[in-house]
């Protein structure tokens, strides 16, 4: 009949159980209702996935920091000779995808995409698993005119209140009101910081 690609109800197929092992909460993506089968049996999946996941984040150079996340896709319960977890596209291809899709005005930009195959041997039965490390940097810029230029003209004024003479009234006047602004700096700014 010359169709290449047919449209079927997710029911009707079995579709394999194919988790993302970093999870953190319930997959609130909407159910899409059909997968595509071609015209060679294989089975195209397009269900979104709104993933919350979980990711060690080293803070140490923050603002200037570039966080490393992975992503592992695996099945719980088959063995490799049932469920065959394969790249479809390479990590070079969905890093383009994803900078041509994503608009990122955020706090975060997406710098590269790796992807390494796992094969996983628990109590001689085989897993095979995908793992994608999505390299993050964070855009600096709010954090340099918030919080790092601030502190530098805080700094530097109570580097030259040293230059008032010691016996001067204003001096102390001066240091407590200056520590005390900081402290309130500090505060407002407690929101912008990230949690340690």
């Amino acid at each position: 009949c010359g169709a290449e690609r047919v449209s079927l109800a997710r029911t009707l197929l079995w579709v394999p159980d194919i988790l993302i092992n970093e999870f953190m909460d319930e997959n609130k993506s909407p159910e899409a209702p059909y997968v595509y089968v071609d015209h060679t049996g294989h089975v195209y999946d397009d269900k979104p996935v709104r993933a919350i996941t979980s990711c060690n984040l080293n803070i140490y150079y923050f603002p200037f920091d570039v966080q490393n996340c992975s992503f592992t896709f695996g099945s719980y319960l088959h063995f490799a000779t049932d469920v065959t977890v394969s790249q479809g596209t390479s990590a070079k291809d969905i890093l383009q995808e994803s900078r041509d899709v994503i608009q990122t005005t955020g706090e975060w930009e997406l710098v590269n995409i790796q992807a390494n195959h796992f094969l996983l041997q628990i109590q001689n039965k085989d897993y095979e698993e995908i793992v994608y490390y999505l390299v993050l940097r964070r855009r600096p810029t709010v954090y340099i005119v918030n919080l790092l230029i601030p502190s530098c003209f805080l700094i530097t004024v109570d580097l030259f209140s040293f230059l008032l003479p010691p016996q001067s009234v204003d001096r102390s006047t001066f240091k407590m009101t200056l520590i005390l602004g900081y402290t309130v700096f500090l505060l407002i700014m407690n929101d912008l910081l990230p949690v340690t």
